[in-house]
């Protein structure tokens, strides 16, 4: 407990953005369509295997127009990238300040992707996301605003 009491404020903002890409990460595998009564299906599901699960498709179809798999490709799947990336570099370069450059992009790739996106708008997960993804913005922000440290 001592050793975090210790740790210069850099490093500990870029450990905030790792936890919340990994936070952002597990959310992707959670839960998000209420596909019929009782079942329901995670984002990273029907990226990964968009032909078992027809009845997604079937049940999002009055609510918007067209419902290509690109819709939750383009929006889920950078962000995916983009926390994975980012995860690793704060982890790895937690000493400096450009490591919240990709918190910074996830979190406002995945907010406007999520917001403007019919097929995102639809799920019931859609807020524990958007709060996550704000987070983030706003963590990578802060890391990167973070006065310059000397050793």
């Amino acid at each position: 407990m001592n050793h975090i009491k210790t740790m210069r404020p850099i490093r500990k903002r870029n450990l905030l953005c790792a936890l919340i890409m990994l936070i952002m990460l597990v959310c992707q595998f959670l839960p998000y369509w209420n596909v019929s009564e009782g079942m329901s299906l995670s984002i990273q599901t029907y990226i990964w295997f968009p032909d078992y699960h027809k009845e997604l498709t079937d049940t999002l179809l009055p609510l918007v127009e067209q419902f290509p798999c690109n819709h939750a490709v383009t929006a889920a799947l950078p962000v995916m990238i983009l926390c994975l990336a980012g995860l690793i570099i704060c982890l790895r370069k937690s000493a400096g300040r450009g490591a919240g450059i990709l918190p910074v992009l996830a979190g406002g790739y995945g907010l406007i992707a999520y917001l403007l996106d019919p097929v995102m708008r639809a799920g019931a997960g859609l807020w524990l996301h958007i709060v996550v993804l704000a987070l983030m913005l706003l963590a990578g922000v802060w890391t990167m605003r973070a006065p310059h440290e000397t050793e």
